[in-house]
């Protein structure tokens, strides 16, 4: 239901179309196109950072167009100090620590690449970096759907009314 609407049935939906992955090895597989400081290492499925330096990991594969709006997701696996972003076209996330999994869209500033910043002596580790330039996007209220068979004998031909009372249903009932 939406926010704030307690008598609503129908729900907002994201209608979206993707285009390529700007991101290679975002799950960090193997130790290779990502250009790393001395405090980033990539192993074991996620990029590690020691804390050494706030020095950023970056690739310059695909750079964005000025205005190009994209779609960030992450995830922090592991975080024992300082914070991590993620930054493309000088667009970024928030500066983070928590242990999770995180979505941004952004739009791109500039045309620089993508960076994995850290800030703190950050020791942690990221795994799971996807950037995604949103093609087309709408935003649509949809209505919900009662399957037909809701109200039929064998799924509880009652509703409740209240402290644990029933009344057989008689009448159409209509949702909206």
């Amino acid at each position: 239901d939406l926010p704030f609407n307690s008598t609503s049935v129908s729900v907002l939906v994201a209608n979206e179309t993707t285009g390529a992955e700007k991101v290679n090895n975002g799950s960090f597989t193997t130790d290779t196109d990502w250009n790393k400081n001395s405090n980033w290492t990539i192993s074991g499925g996620t990029a590690n950072a020691d804390g050494t330096s706030n020095a950023d990991m970056n690739q310059a594969d695909y750079l964005p167009a000025i205005g190009e709006v994209f779609r960030v997701s992450f995830e922090i696996t592991v975080s024992t100090q300082g914070q991590v972003r993620i930054e493309y076209g000088d667009a970024a996330t928030d500066f983070l620590s928590a242990v999770g999994k995180y979505e941004y869209i952004l739009t791109a500033v500039s045309t620089d690449r993508v960076r994995i910043q850290c800030t703190g002596s950050f020791i942690g580790s990221v795994d799971n970096l996807s950037i995604k330039q949103i093609i087309s996007a709408s935003d649509q209220i949809q209505k919900r759907e009662i399957s037909a068979d809701a109200f039929l004998p064998a799924n509880g031909p009652y509703l409740p009314l209240s402290a644990g009372s029933t009344k057989k249903l008689t009448d159409t009932l209509y949702i909206q």
